[in-house]
């Protein structure tokens, strides 16, 4: 039996200390193959120390292993070392088997032991799954690892969790499934047959040759997943999925019309299900250090807080799909989420307080935000997947058929962005190329077929915010808030004497603005066009937009030092992008809200609130609002008709983005995130990032996080950057 690597890797990763004899038996069989004479060394006496020895013909032997499951791997060969001092003084080798991830960890460990006048080699996890294809000997010592280990776990569906708004075992199997299809998904097939395919995977689940199920109970169970619908709506697409699945997982016998999963798809279903476990410990790991380093390692219960931060991120998921399949099945106004994952928190939060002076609302908010703001590899692609099997069950919740109900949406289109949006672009650059996600999408909207746009006026405000960014390290005593692309620059380790050069990749002296107009084209085809023409609005409708942006921007505009952008031109800018969407769409009357091809991309939520302050008269003329949220888009490259045109191997553009991108982080909170930043010389970068992210959180908890975030932090932060 052959196992895929994730299987493997998960083997290694479920081992206890109880199964320590296991994991001897497996390093012994692959160091076989680089040393012949080997020799294990267990005995009921005694091992003095070693495991295992190679074989010295003229004396005692110098090359000595030791085998650890051991969490603690660090105190395990310090001991090792110690003993073997004594006990074989004459060591000058030592290879350390481990179950656990170690890599650049040991380095700190290998010093030591080199000053004992001991080479040291630490042959971790890694080694083992990347060596475990090697020959047969290896491939059969892991698939018989997994087998005992990992199969059990997943046989049992290990990994299905008590997923918000999916109740019932069988609804929870089906959710894996549609998760596997959302992590191995072929954006060319259709979303209605990848659905019930997954659907009629979860129906088979557990079937044998000996233990069969029938055409009518495979039925039965997907409309019972399903019972918003009709039974017989759901036939035609049961039906459809067996026949294509006969070709490769599922075994059919004709005479008595029934099915079950062949032994082949039961292996894959093994290997996709460890692969999914991974992420979810690597979720799991990330979200341990986070609580680990607020509350500290003395804290009762950091599993219960972990738990909790699991289960709101998966809400505002569901919740997210949930609004947006509504929206697209339904026909419905897109909503504005900006305010959502606050409101899960509040929701799920528990009252009391994890540590003193910090409600557990403030905390799980944090936590969550430097979660964000900072997710490993692993954690970004669970995201992705959570979100995509959630709104694929939310579609089937609405539709049976999904792929129909995306033709609702706009193949083609043009984007105009605001300012909001775009400074990230630039504060991105100065952060390593896997952690740029506003980059990322808006490569992908254009791979999509996506015209995106952005005008004169908004070019200005780039410009004047990169100026306040040179003013503020020429000023003193600065009041107010640091500018945004400053702190970003400073919170990824950016020298304050190097930062006028680093912005020269963006802009020169000379021409300015025409620098910024070829960087955002060359970067991701956000192209500077001039404004189309507003013939086709009414008078009255130009006056009352123009008027709320002037008190938008008169109601921001406080006391920024620096700030040379008067609030007229501020409002002119904003109006134009509001009303040059409005203008594109009167060739397009008549259209659905998601019909439109022109949309306004804007983090601002006064652009959202815009329609409210209408008269009758021109809300009717006006008929659905022009914006569309970046949590929006990301569902439309997932589940648009042009969904085959997206770059999968790329992750960032499933980053979630949230208003507290414009956080307030003032200029002391940037002085302690470059102490932090220097005390963590060579470790990865999203855990210094992390680290950065924890010691302003433990400073400004105290005043309360979920008072002082969200969208009134956004409003004031768009105030200060001009």
């Amino acid at each position: 039996m052959n196992v895929s690597a994730a299987r493997f890797e998960l083997a290694l990763k479920e081992l206890n200390p109880s199964d320590w004899e296991r994991f001897e038996r497996l390093s012994s069989v692959f160091l076989a193959t680089d040393f012949a004479g080997l020799r294990t060394m267990a005995s009921p006496g005694g091992d003095r120390g070693r495991d295992a020895e190679l074989y010295a013909l003229d004396g005692e032997p110098n090359t000595l292993f030791q085998f650890a499951v051991r969490g603690d791997w660090e105190q395990k060969i310090k001991e090792t070392l110690n003993r073997l001092r004594v006990e074989f003084p004459g060591t000058s080798a030592v290879v350390f088997m481990s179950s656990q991830p170690i890599g650049a960890k040991a380095d700190k460990v290998r010093k030591l032991a080199r000053e004992q006048g001991v080479s040291l080699d630490v042959r971790d996890r890694s080694w083992f799954v990347e060596r475990f294809d090697a020959d047969d000997s290896r491939r059969n010592a892991a698939a018989e690892l997994a087998r005992v280990i990992v199969d059990p776990f997943l046989e049992q569906s290990g990994i299905i969790r008590n997923a918000p708004g999916v109740n019932g075992q069988d609804a929870k199997t089906a959710l894996v499934f549609l998760e596997l299809q959302a992590k191995d998904d072929d954006t060319a097939k259709g979303l209605t047959k990848s659905c019930y395919e997954s659907l009629v995977r979860a129906a088979l689940q557990g079937t044998t040759a000996e233990r069969r199920k029938s055409r009518a109970d495979v039925r039965s169970h997907v409309a019972m997943l399903l019972p918003q619908h009709e039974p017989g709506q759901l036939v035609p697409f049961v039906d459809a999925a067996l026949k294509r699945l006969e070709r490769s997982a599922v075994k059919h016998y004709v005479n008595h019309d029934d099915f079950h999963i062949s032994h082949e798809e039961i292996e894959k279903t093994k290997d996709r299900i460890a692969g999914l476990a991974l992420l979810q410990a690597g979720f799991i790991s990330d979200v341990h250090d986070i609580v680990q380093s607020a509350l500290g390692d003395g804290y009762a219960d950091i599993k219960f807080a972990e738990v909790l931060i699991g289960r709101i991120l998966e809400t505002y998921f569901y919740r997210l799909g949930e609004e947006f399949a509504q929206s697209v099945a339904g026909g419905r106004d897109i909503p504005l989420n900006a305010d959502l994952l606050k409101n899960v928190v509040l929701e799920i939060a528990p009252v009391g307080h994890p540590k003193a002076n910090i409600t557990w609302s403030d905390f799980l908010y944090s936590s969550i935000l430097s979660l964000i703001a900072s997710p490993s590899n692993e954690t970004t692609e669970l995201f992705m997947i959570w979100s995509t099997a959630y709104t694929l069950f939310a579609f089937l919740s609405e539709v049976p058929d999904v792929q129909q109900a995306t033709k609702k949406l706009f193949g083609h289109g043009t984007l105009w962005f605001d300012t909001s949006v775009l400074l990230p672009i630039f504060a991105e650059r100065a952060f390593p190329d896997d952690m740029r996600p506003f980059t990322d999408l808006m490569r992908q909207l254009r791979r999509a077929g996506l015209k995106l746009f952005v005008t004169s006026g908004v070019i200005e405000e780039i410009e004047r915010h990169l100026n306040l960014c040179k003013h503020y390290l020429r000023v003193q005593n600065w009041i107010g808030r640091v500018p945004y692309v400053y702190q970003r620059y400073a919170l990824a380790g950016g020298v304050p004497s190097r930062f006028n050069g680093w912005l020269e990749q963006f802009l020169g002296d000379h021409r300015p603005l025409d620098d910024l107009a070829d960087f955002l084209s060359e970067l991701a085809g956000i192209e500077a066009s001039d404004l189309p023409s507003w013939d086709s609005l009414p008078q009255s409708l130009i006056d009352e937009v123009k008027e709320y942006w002037q008190s938008v921007q008169d109601n921001r505009r406080g006391h920024v030092e620096g700030a040379d952008l008067p609030t007229l031109q501020l409002a002119k800018h904003d109006s134009e992008n509001y009303l040059s969407v409005l203008a594109e769409r009167r060739v397009e009357l008549g259209k659905s809200v998601l019909g439109y091809t022109s949309w306004l991309v804007t983090m601002d939520s006064a652009a959202w609130k815009l329609t409210r302050s209408l008269s009758k008269d021109s809300l009717s003329f006006v008929n659905h609002g022009p914006v569309i949220s970046l949590d929006f888009l990301i569902k439309y490259l997932s589940f648009g008709p042009r969904r085959d045109r997206v770059d999968t191997s790329i992750k960032g553009h499933s980053r979630v983005f949230t208003s507290t991108i414009y956080e307030n982080i003032p200029a002391d909170l940037i002085k302690a995130a470059a102490e932090v930043r220097e005390s963590c010389q060579g470790l990865n970068e999203r855990l210094v990032l992390r680290r950065i992210r924890d010691e302003m959180d433990k400073r400004r908890m105290s005043v309360g996080i979920i008072q002082n975030a969200g969208l009134d932090g956004l409003d004031a932060a768009l105030a200060s950057m001009f």
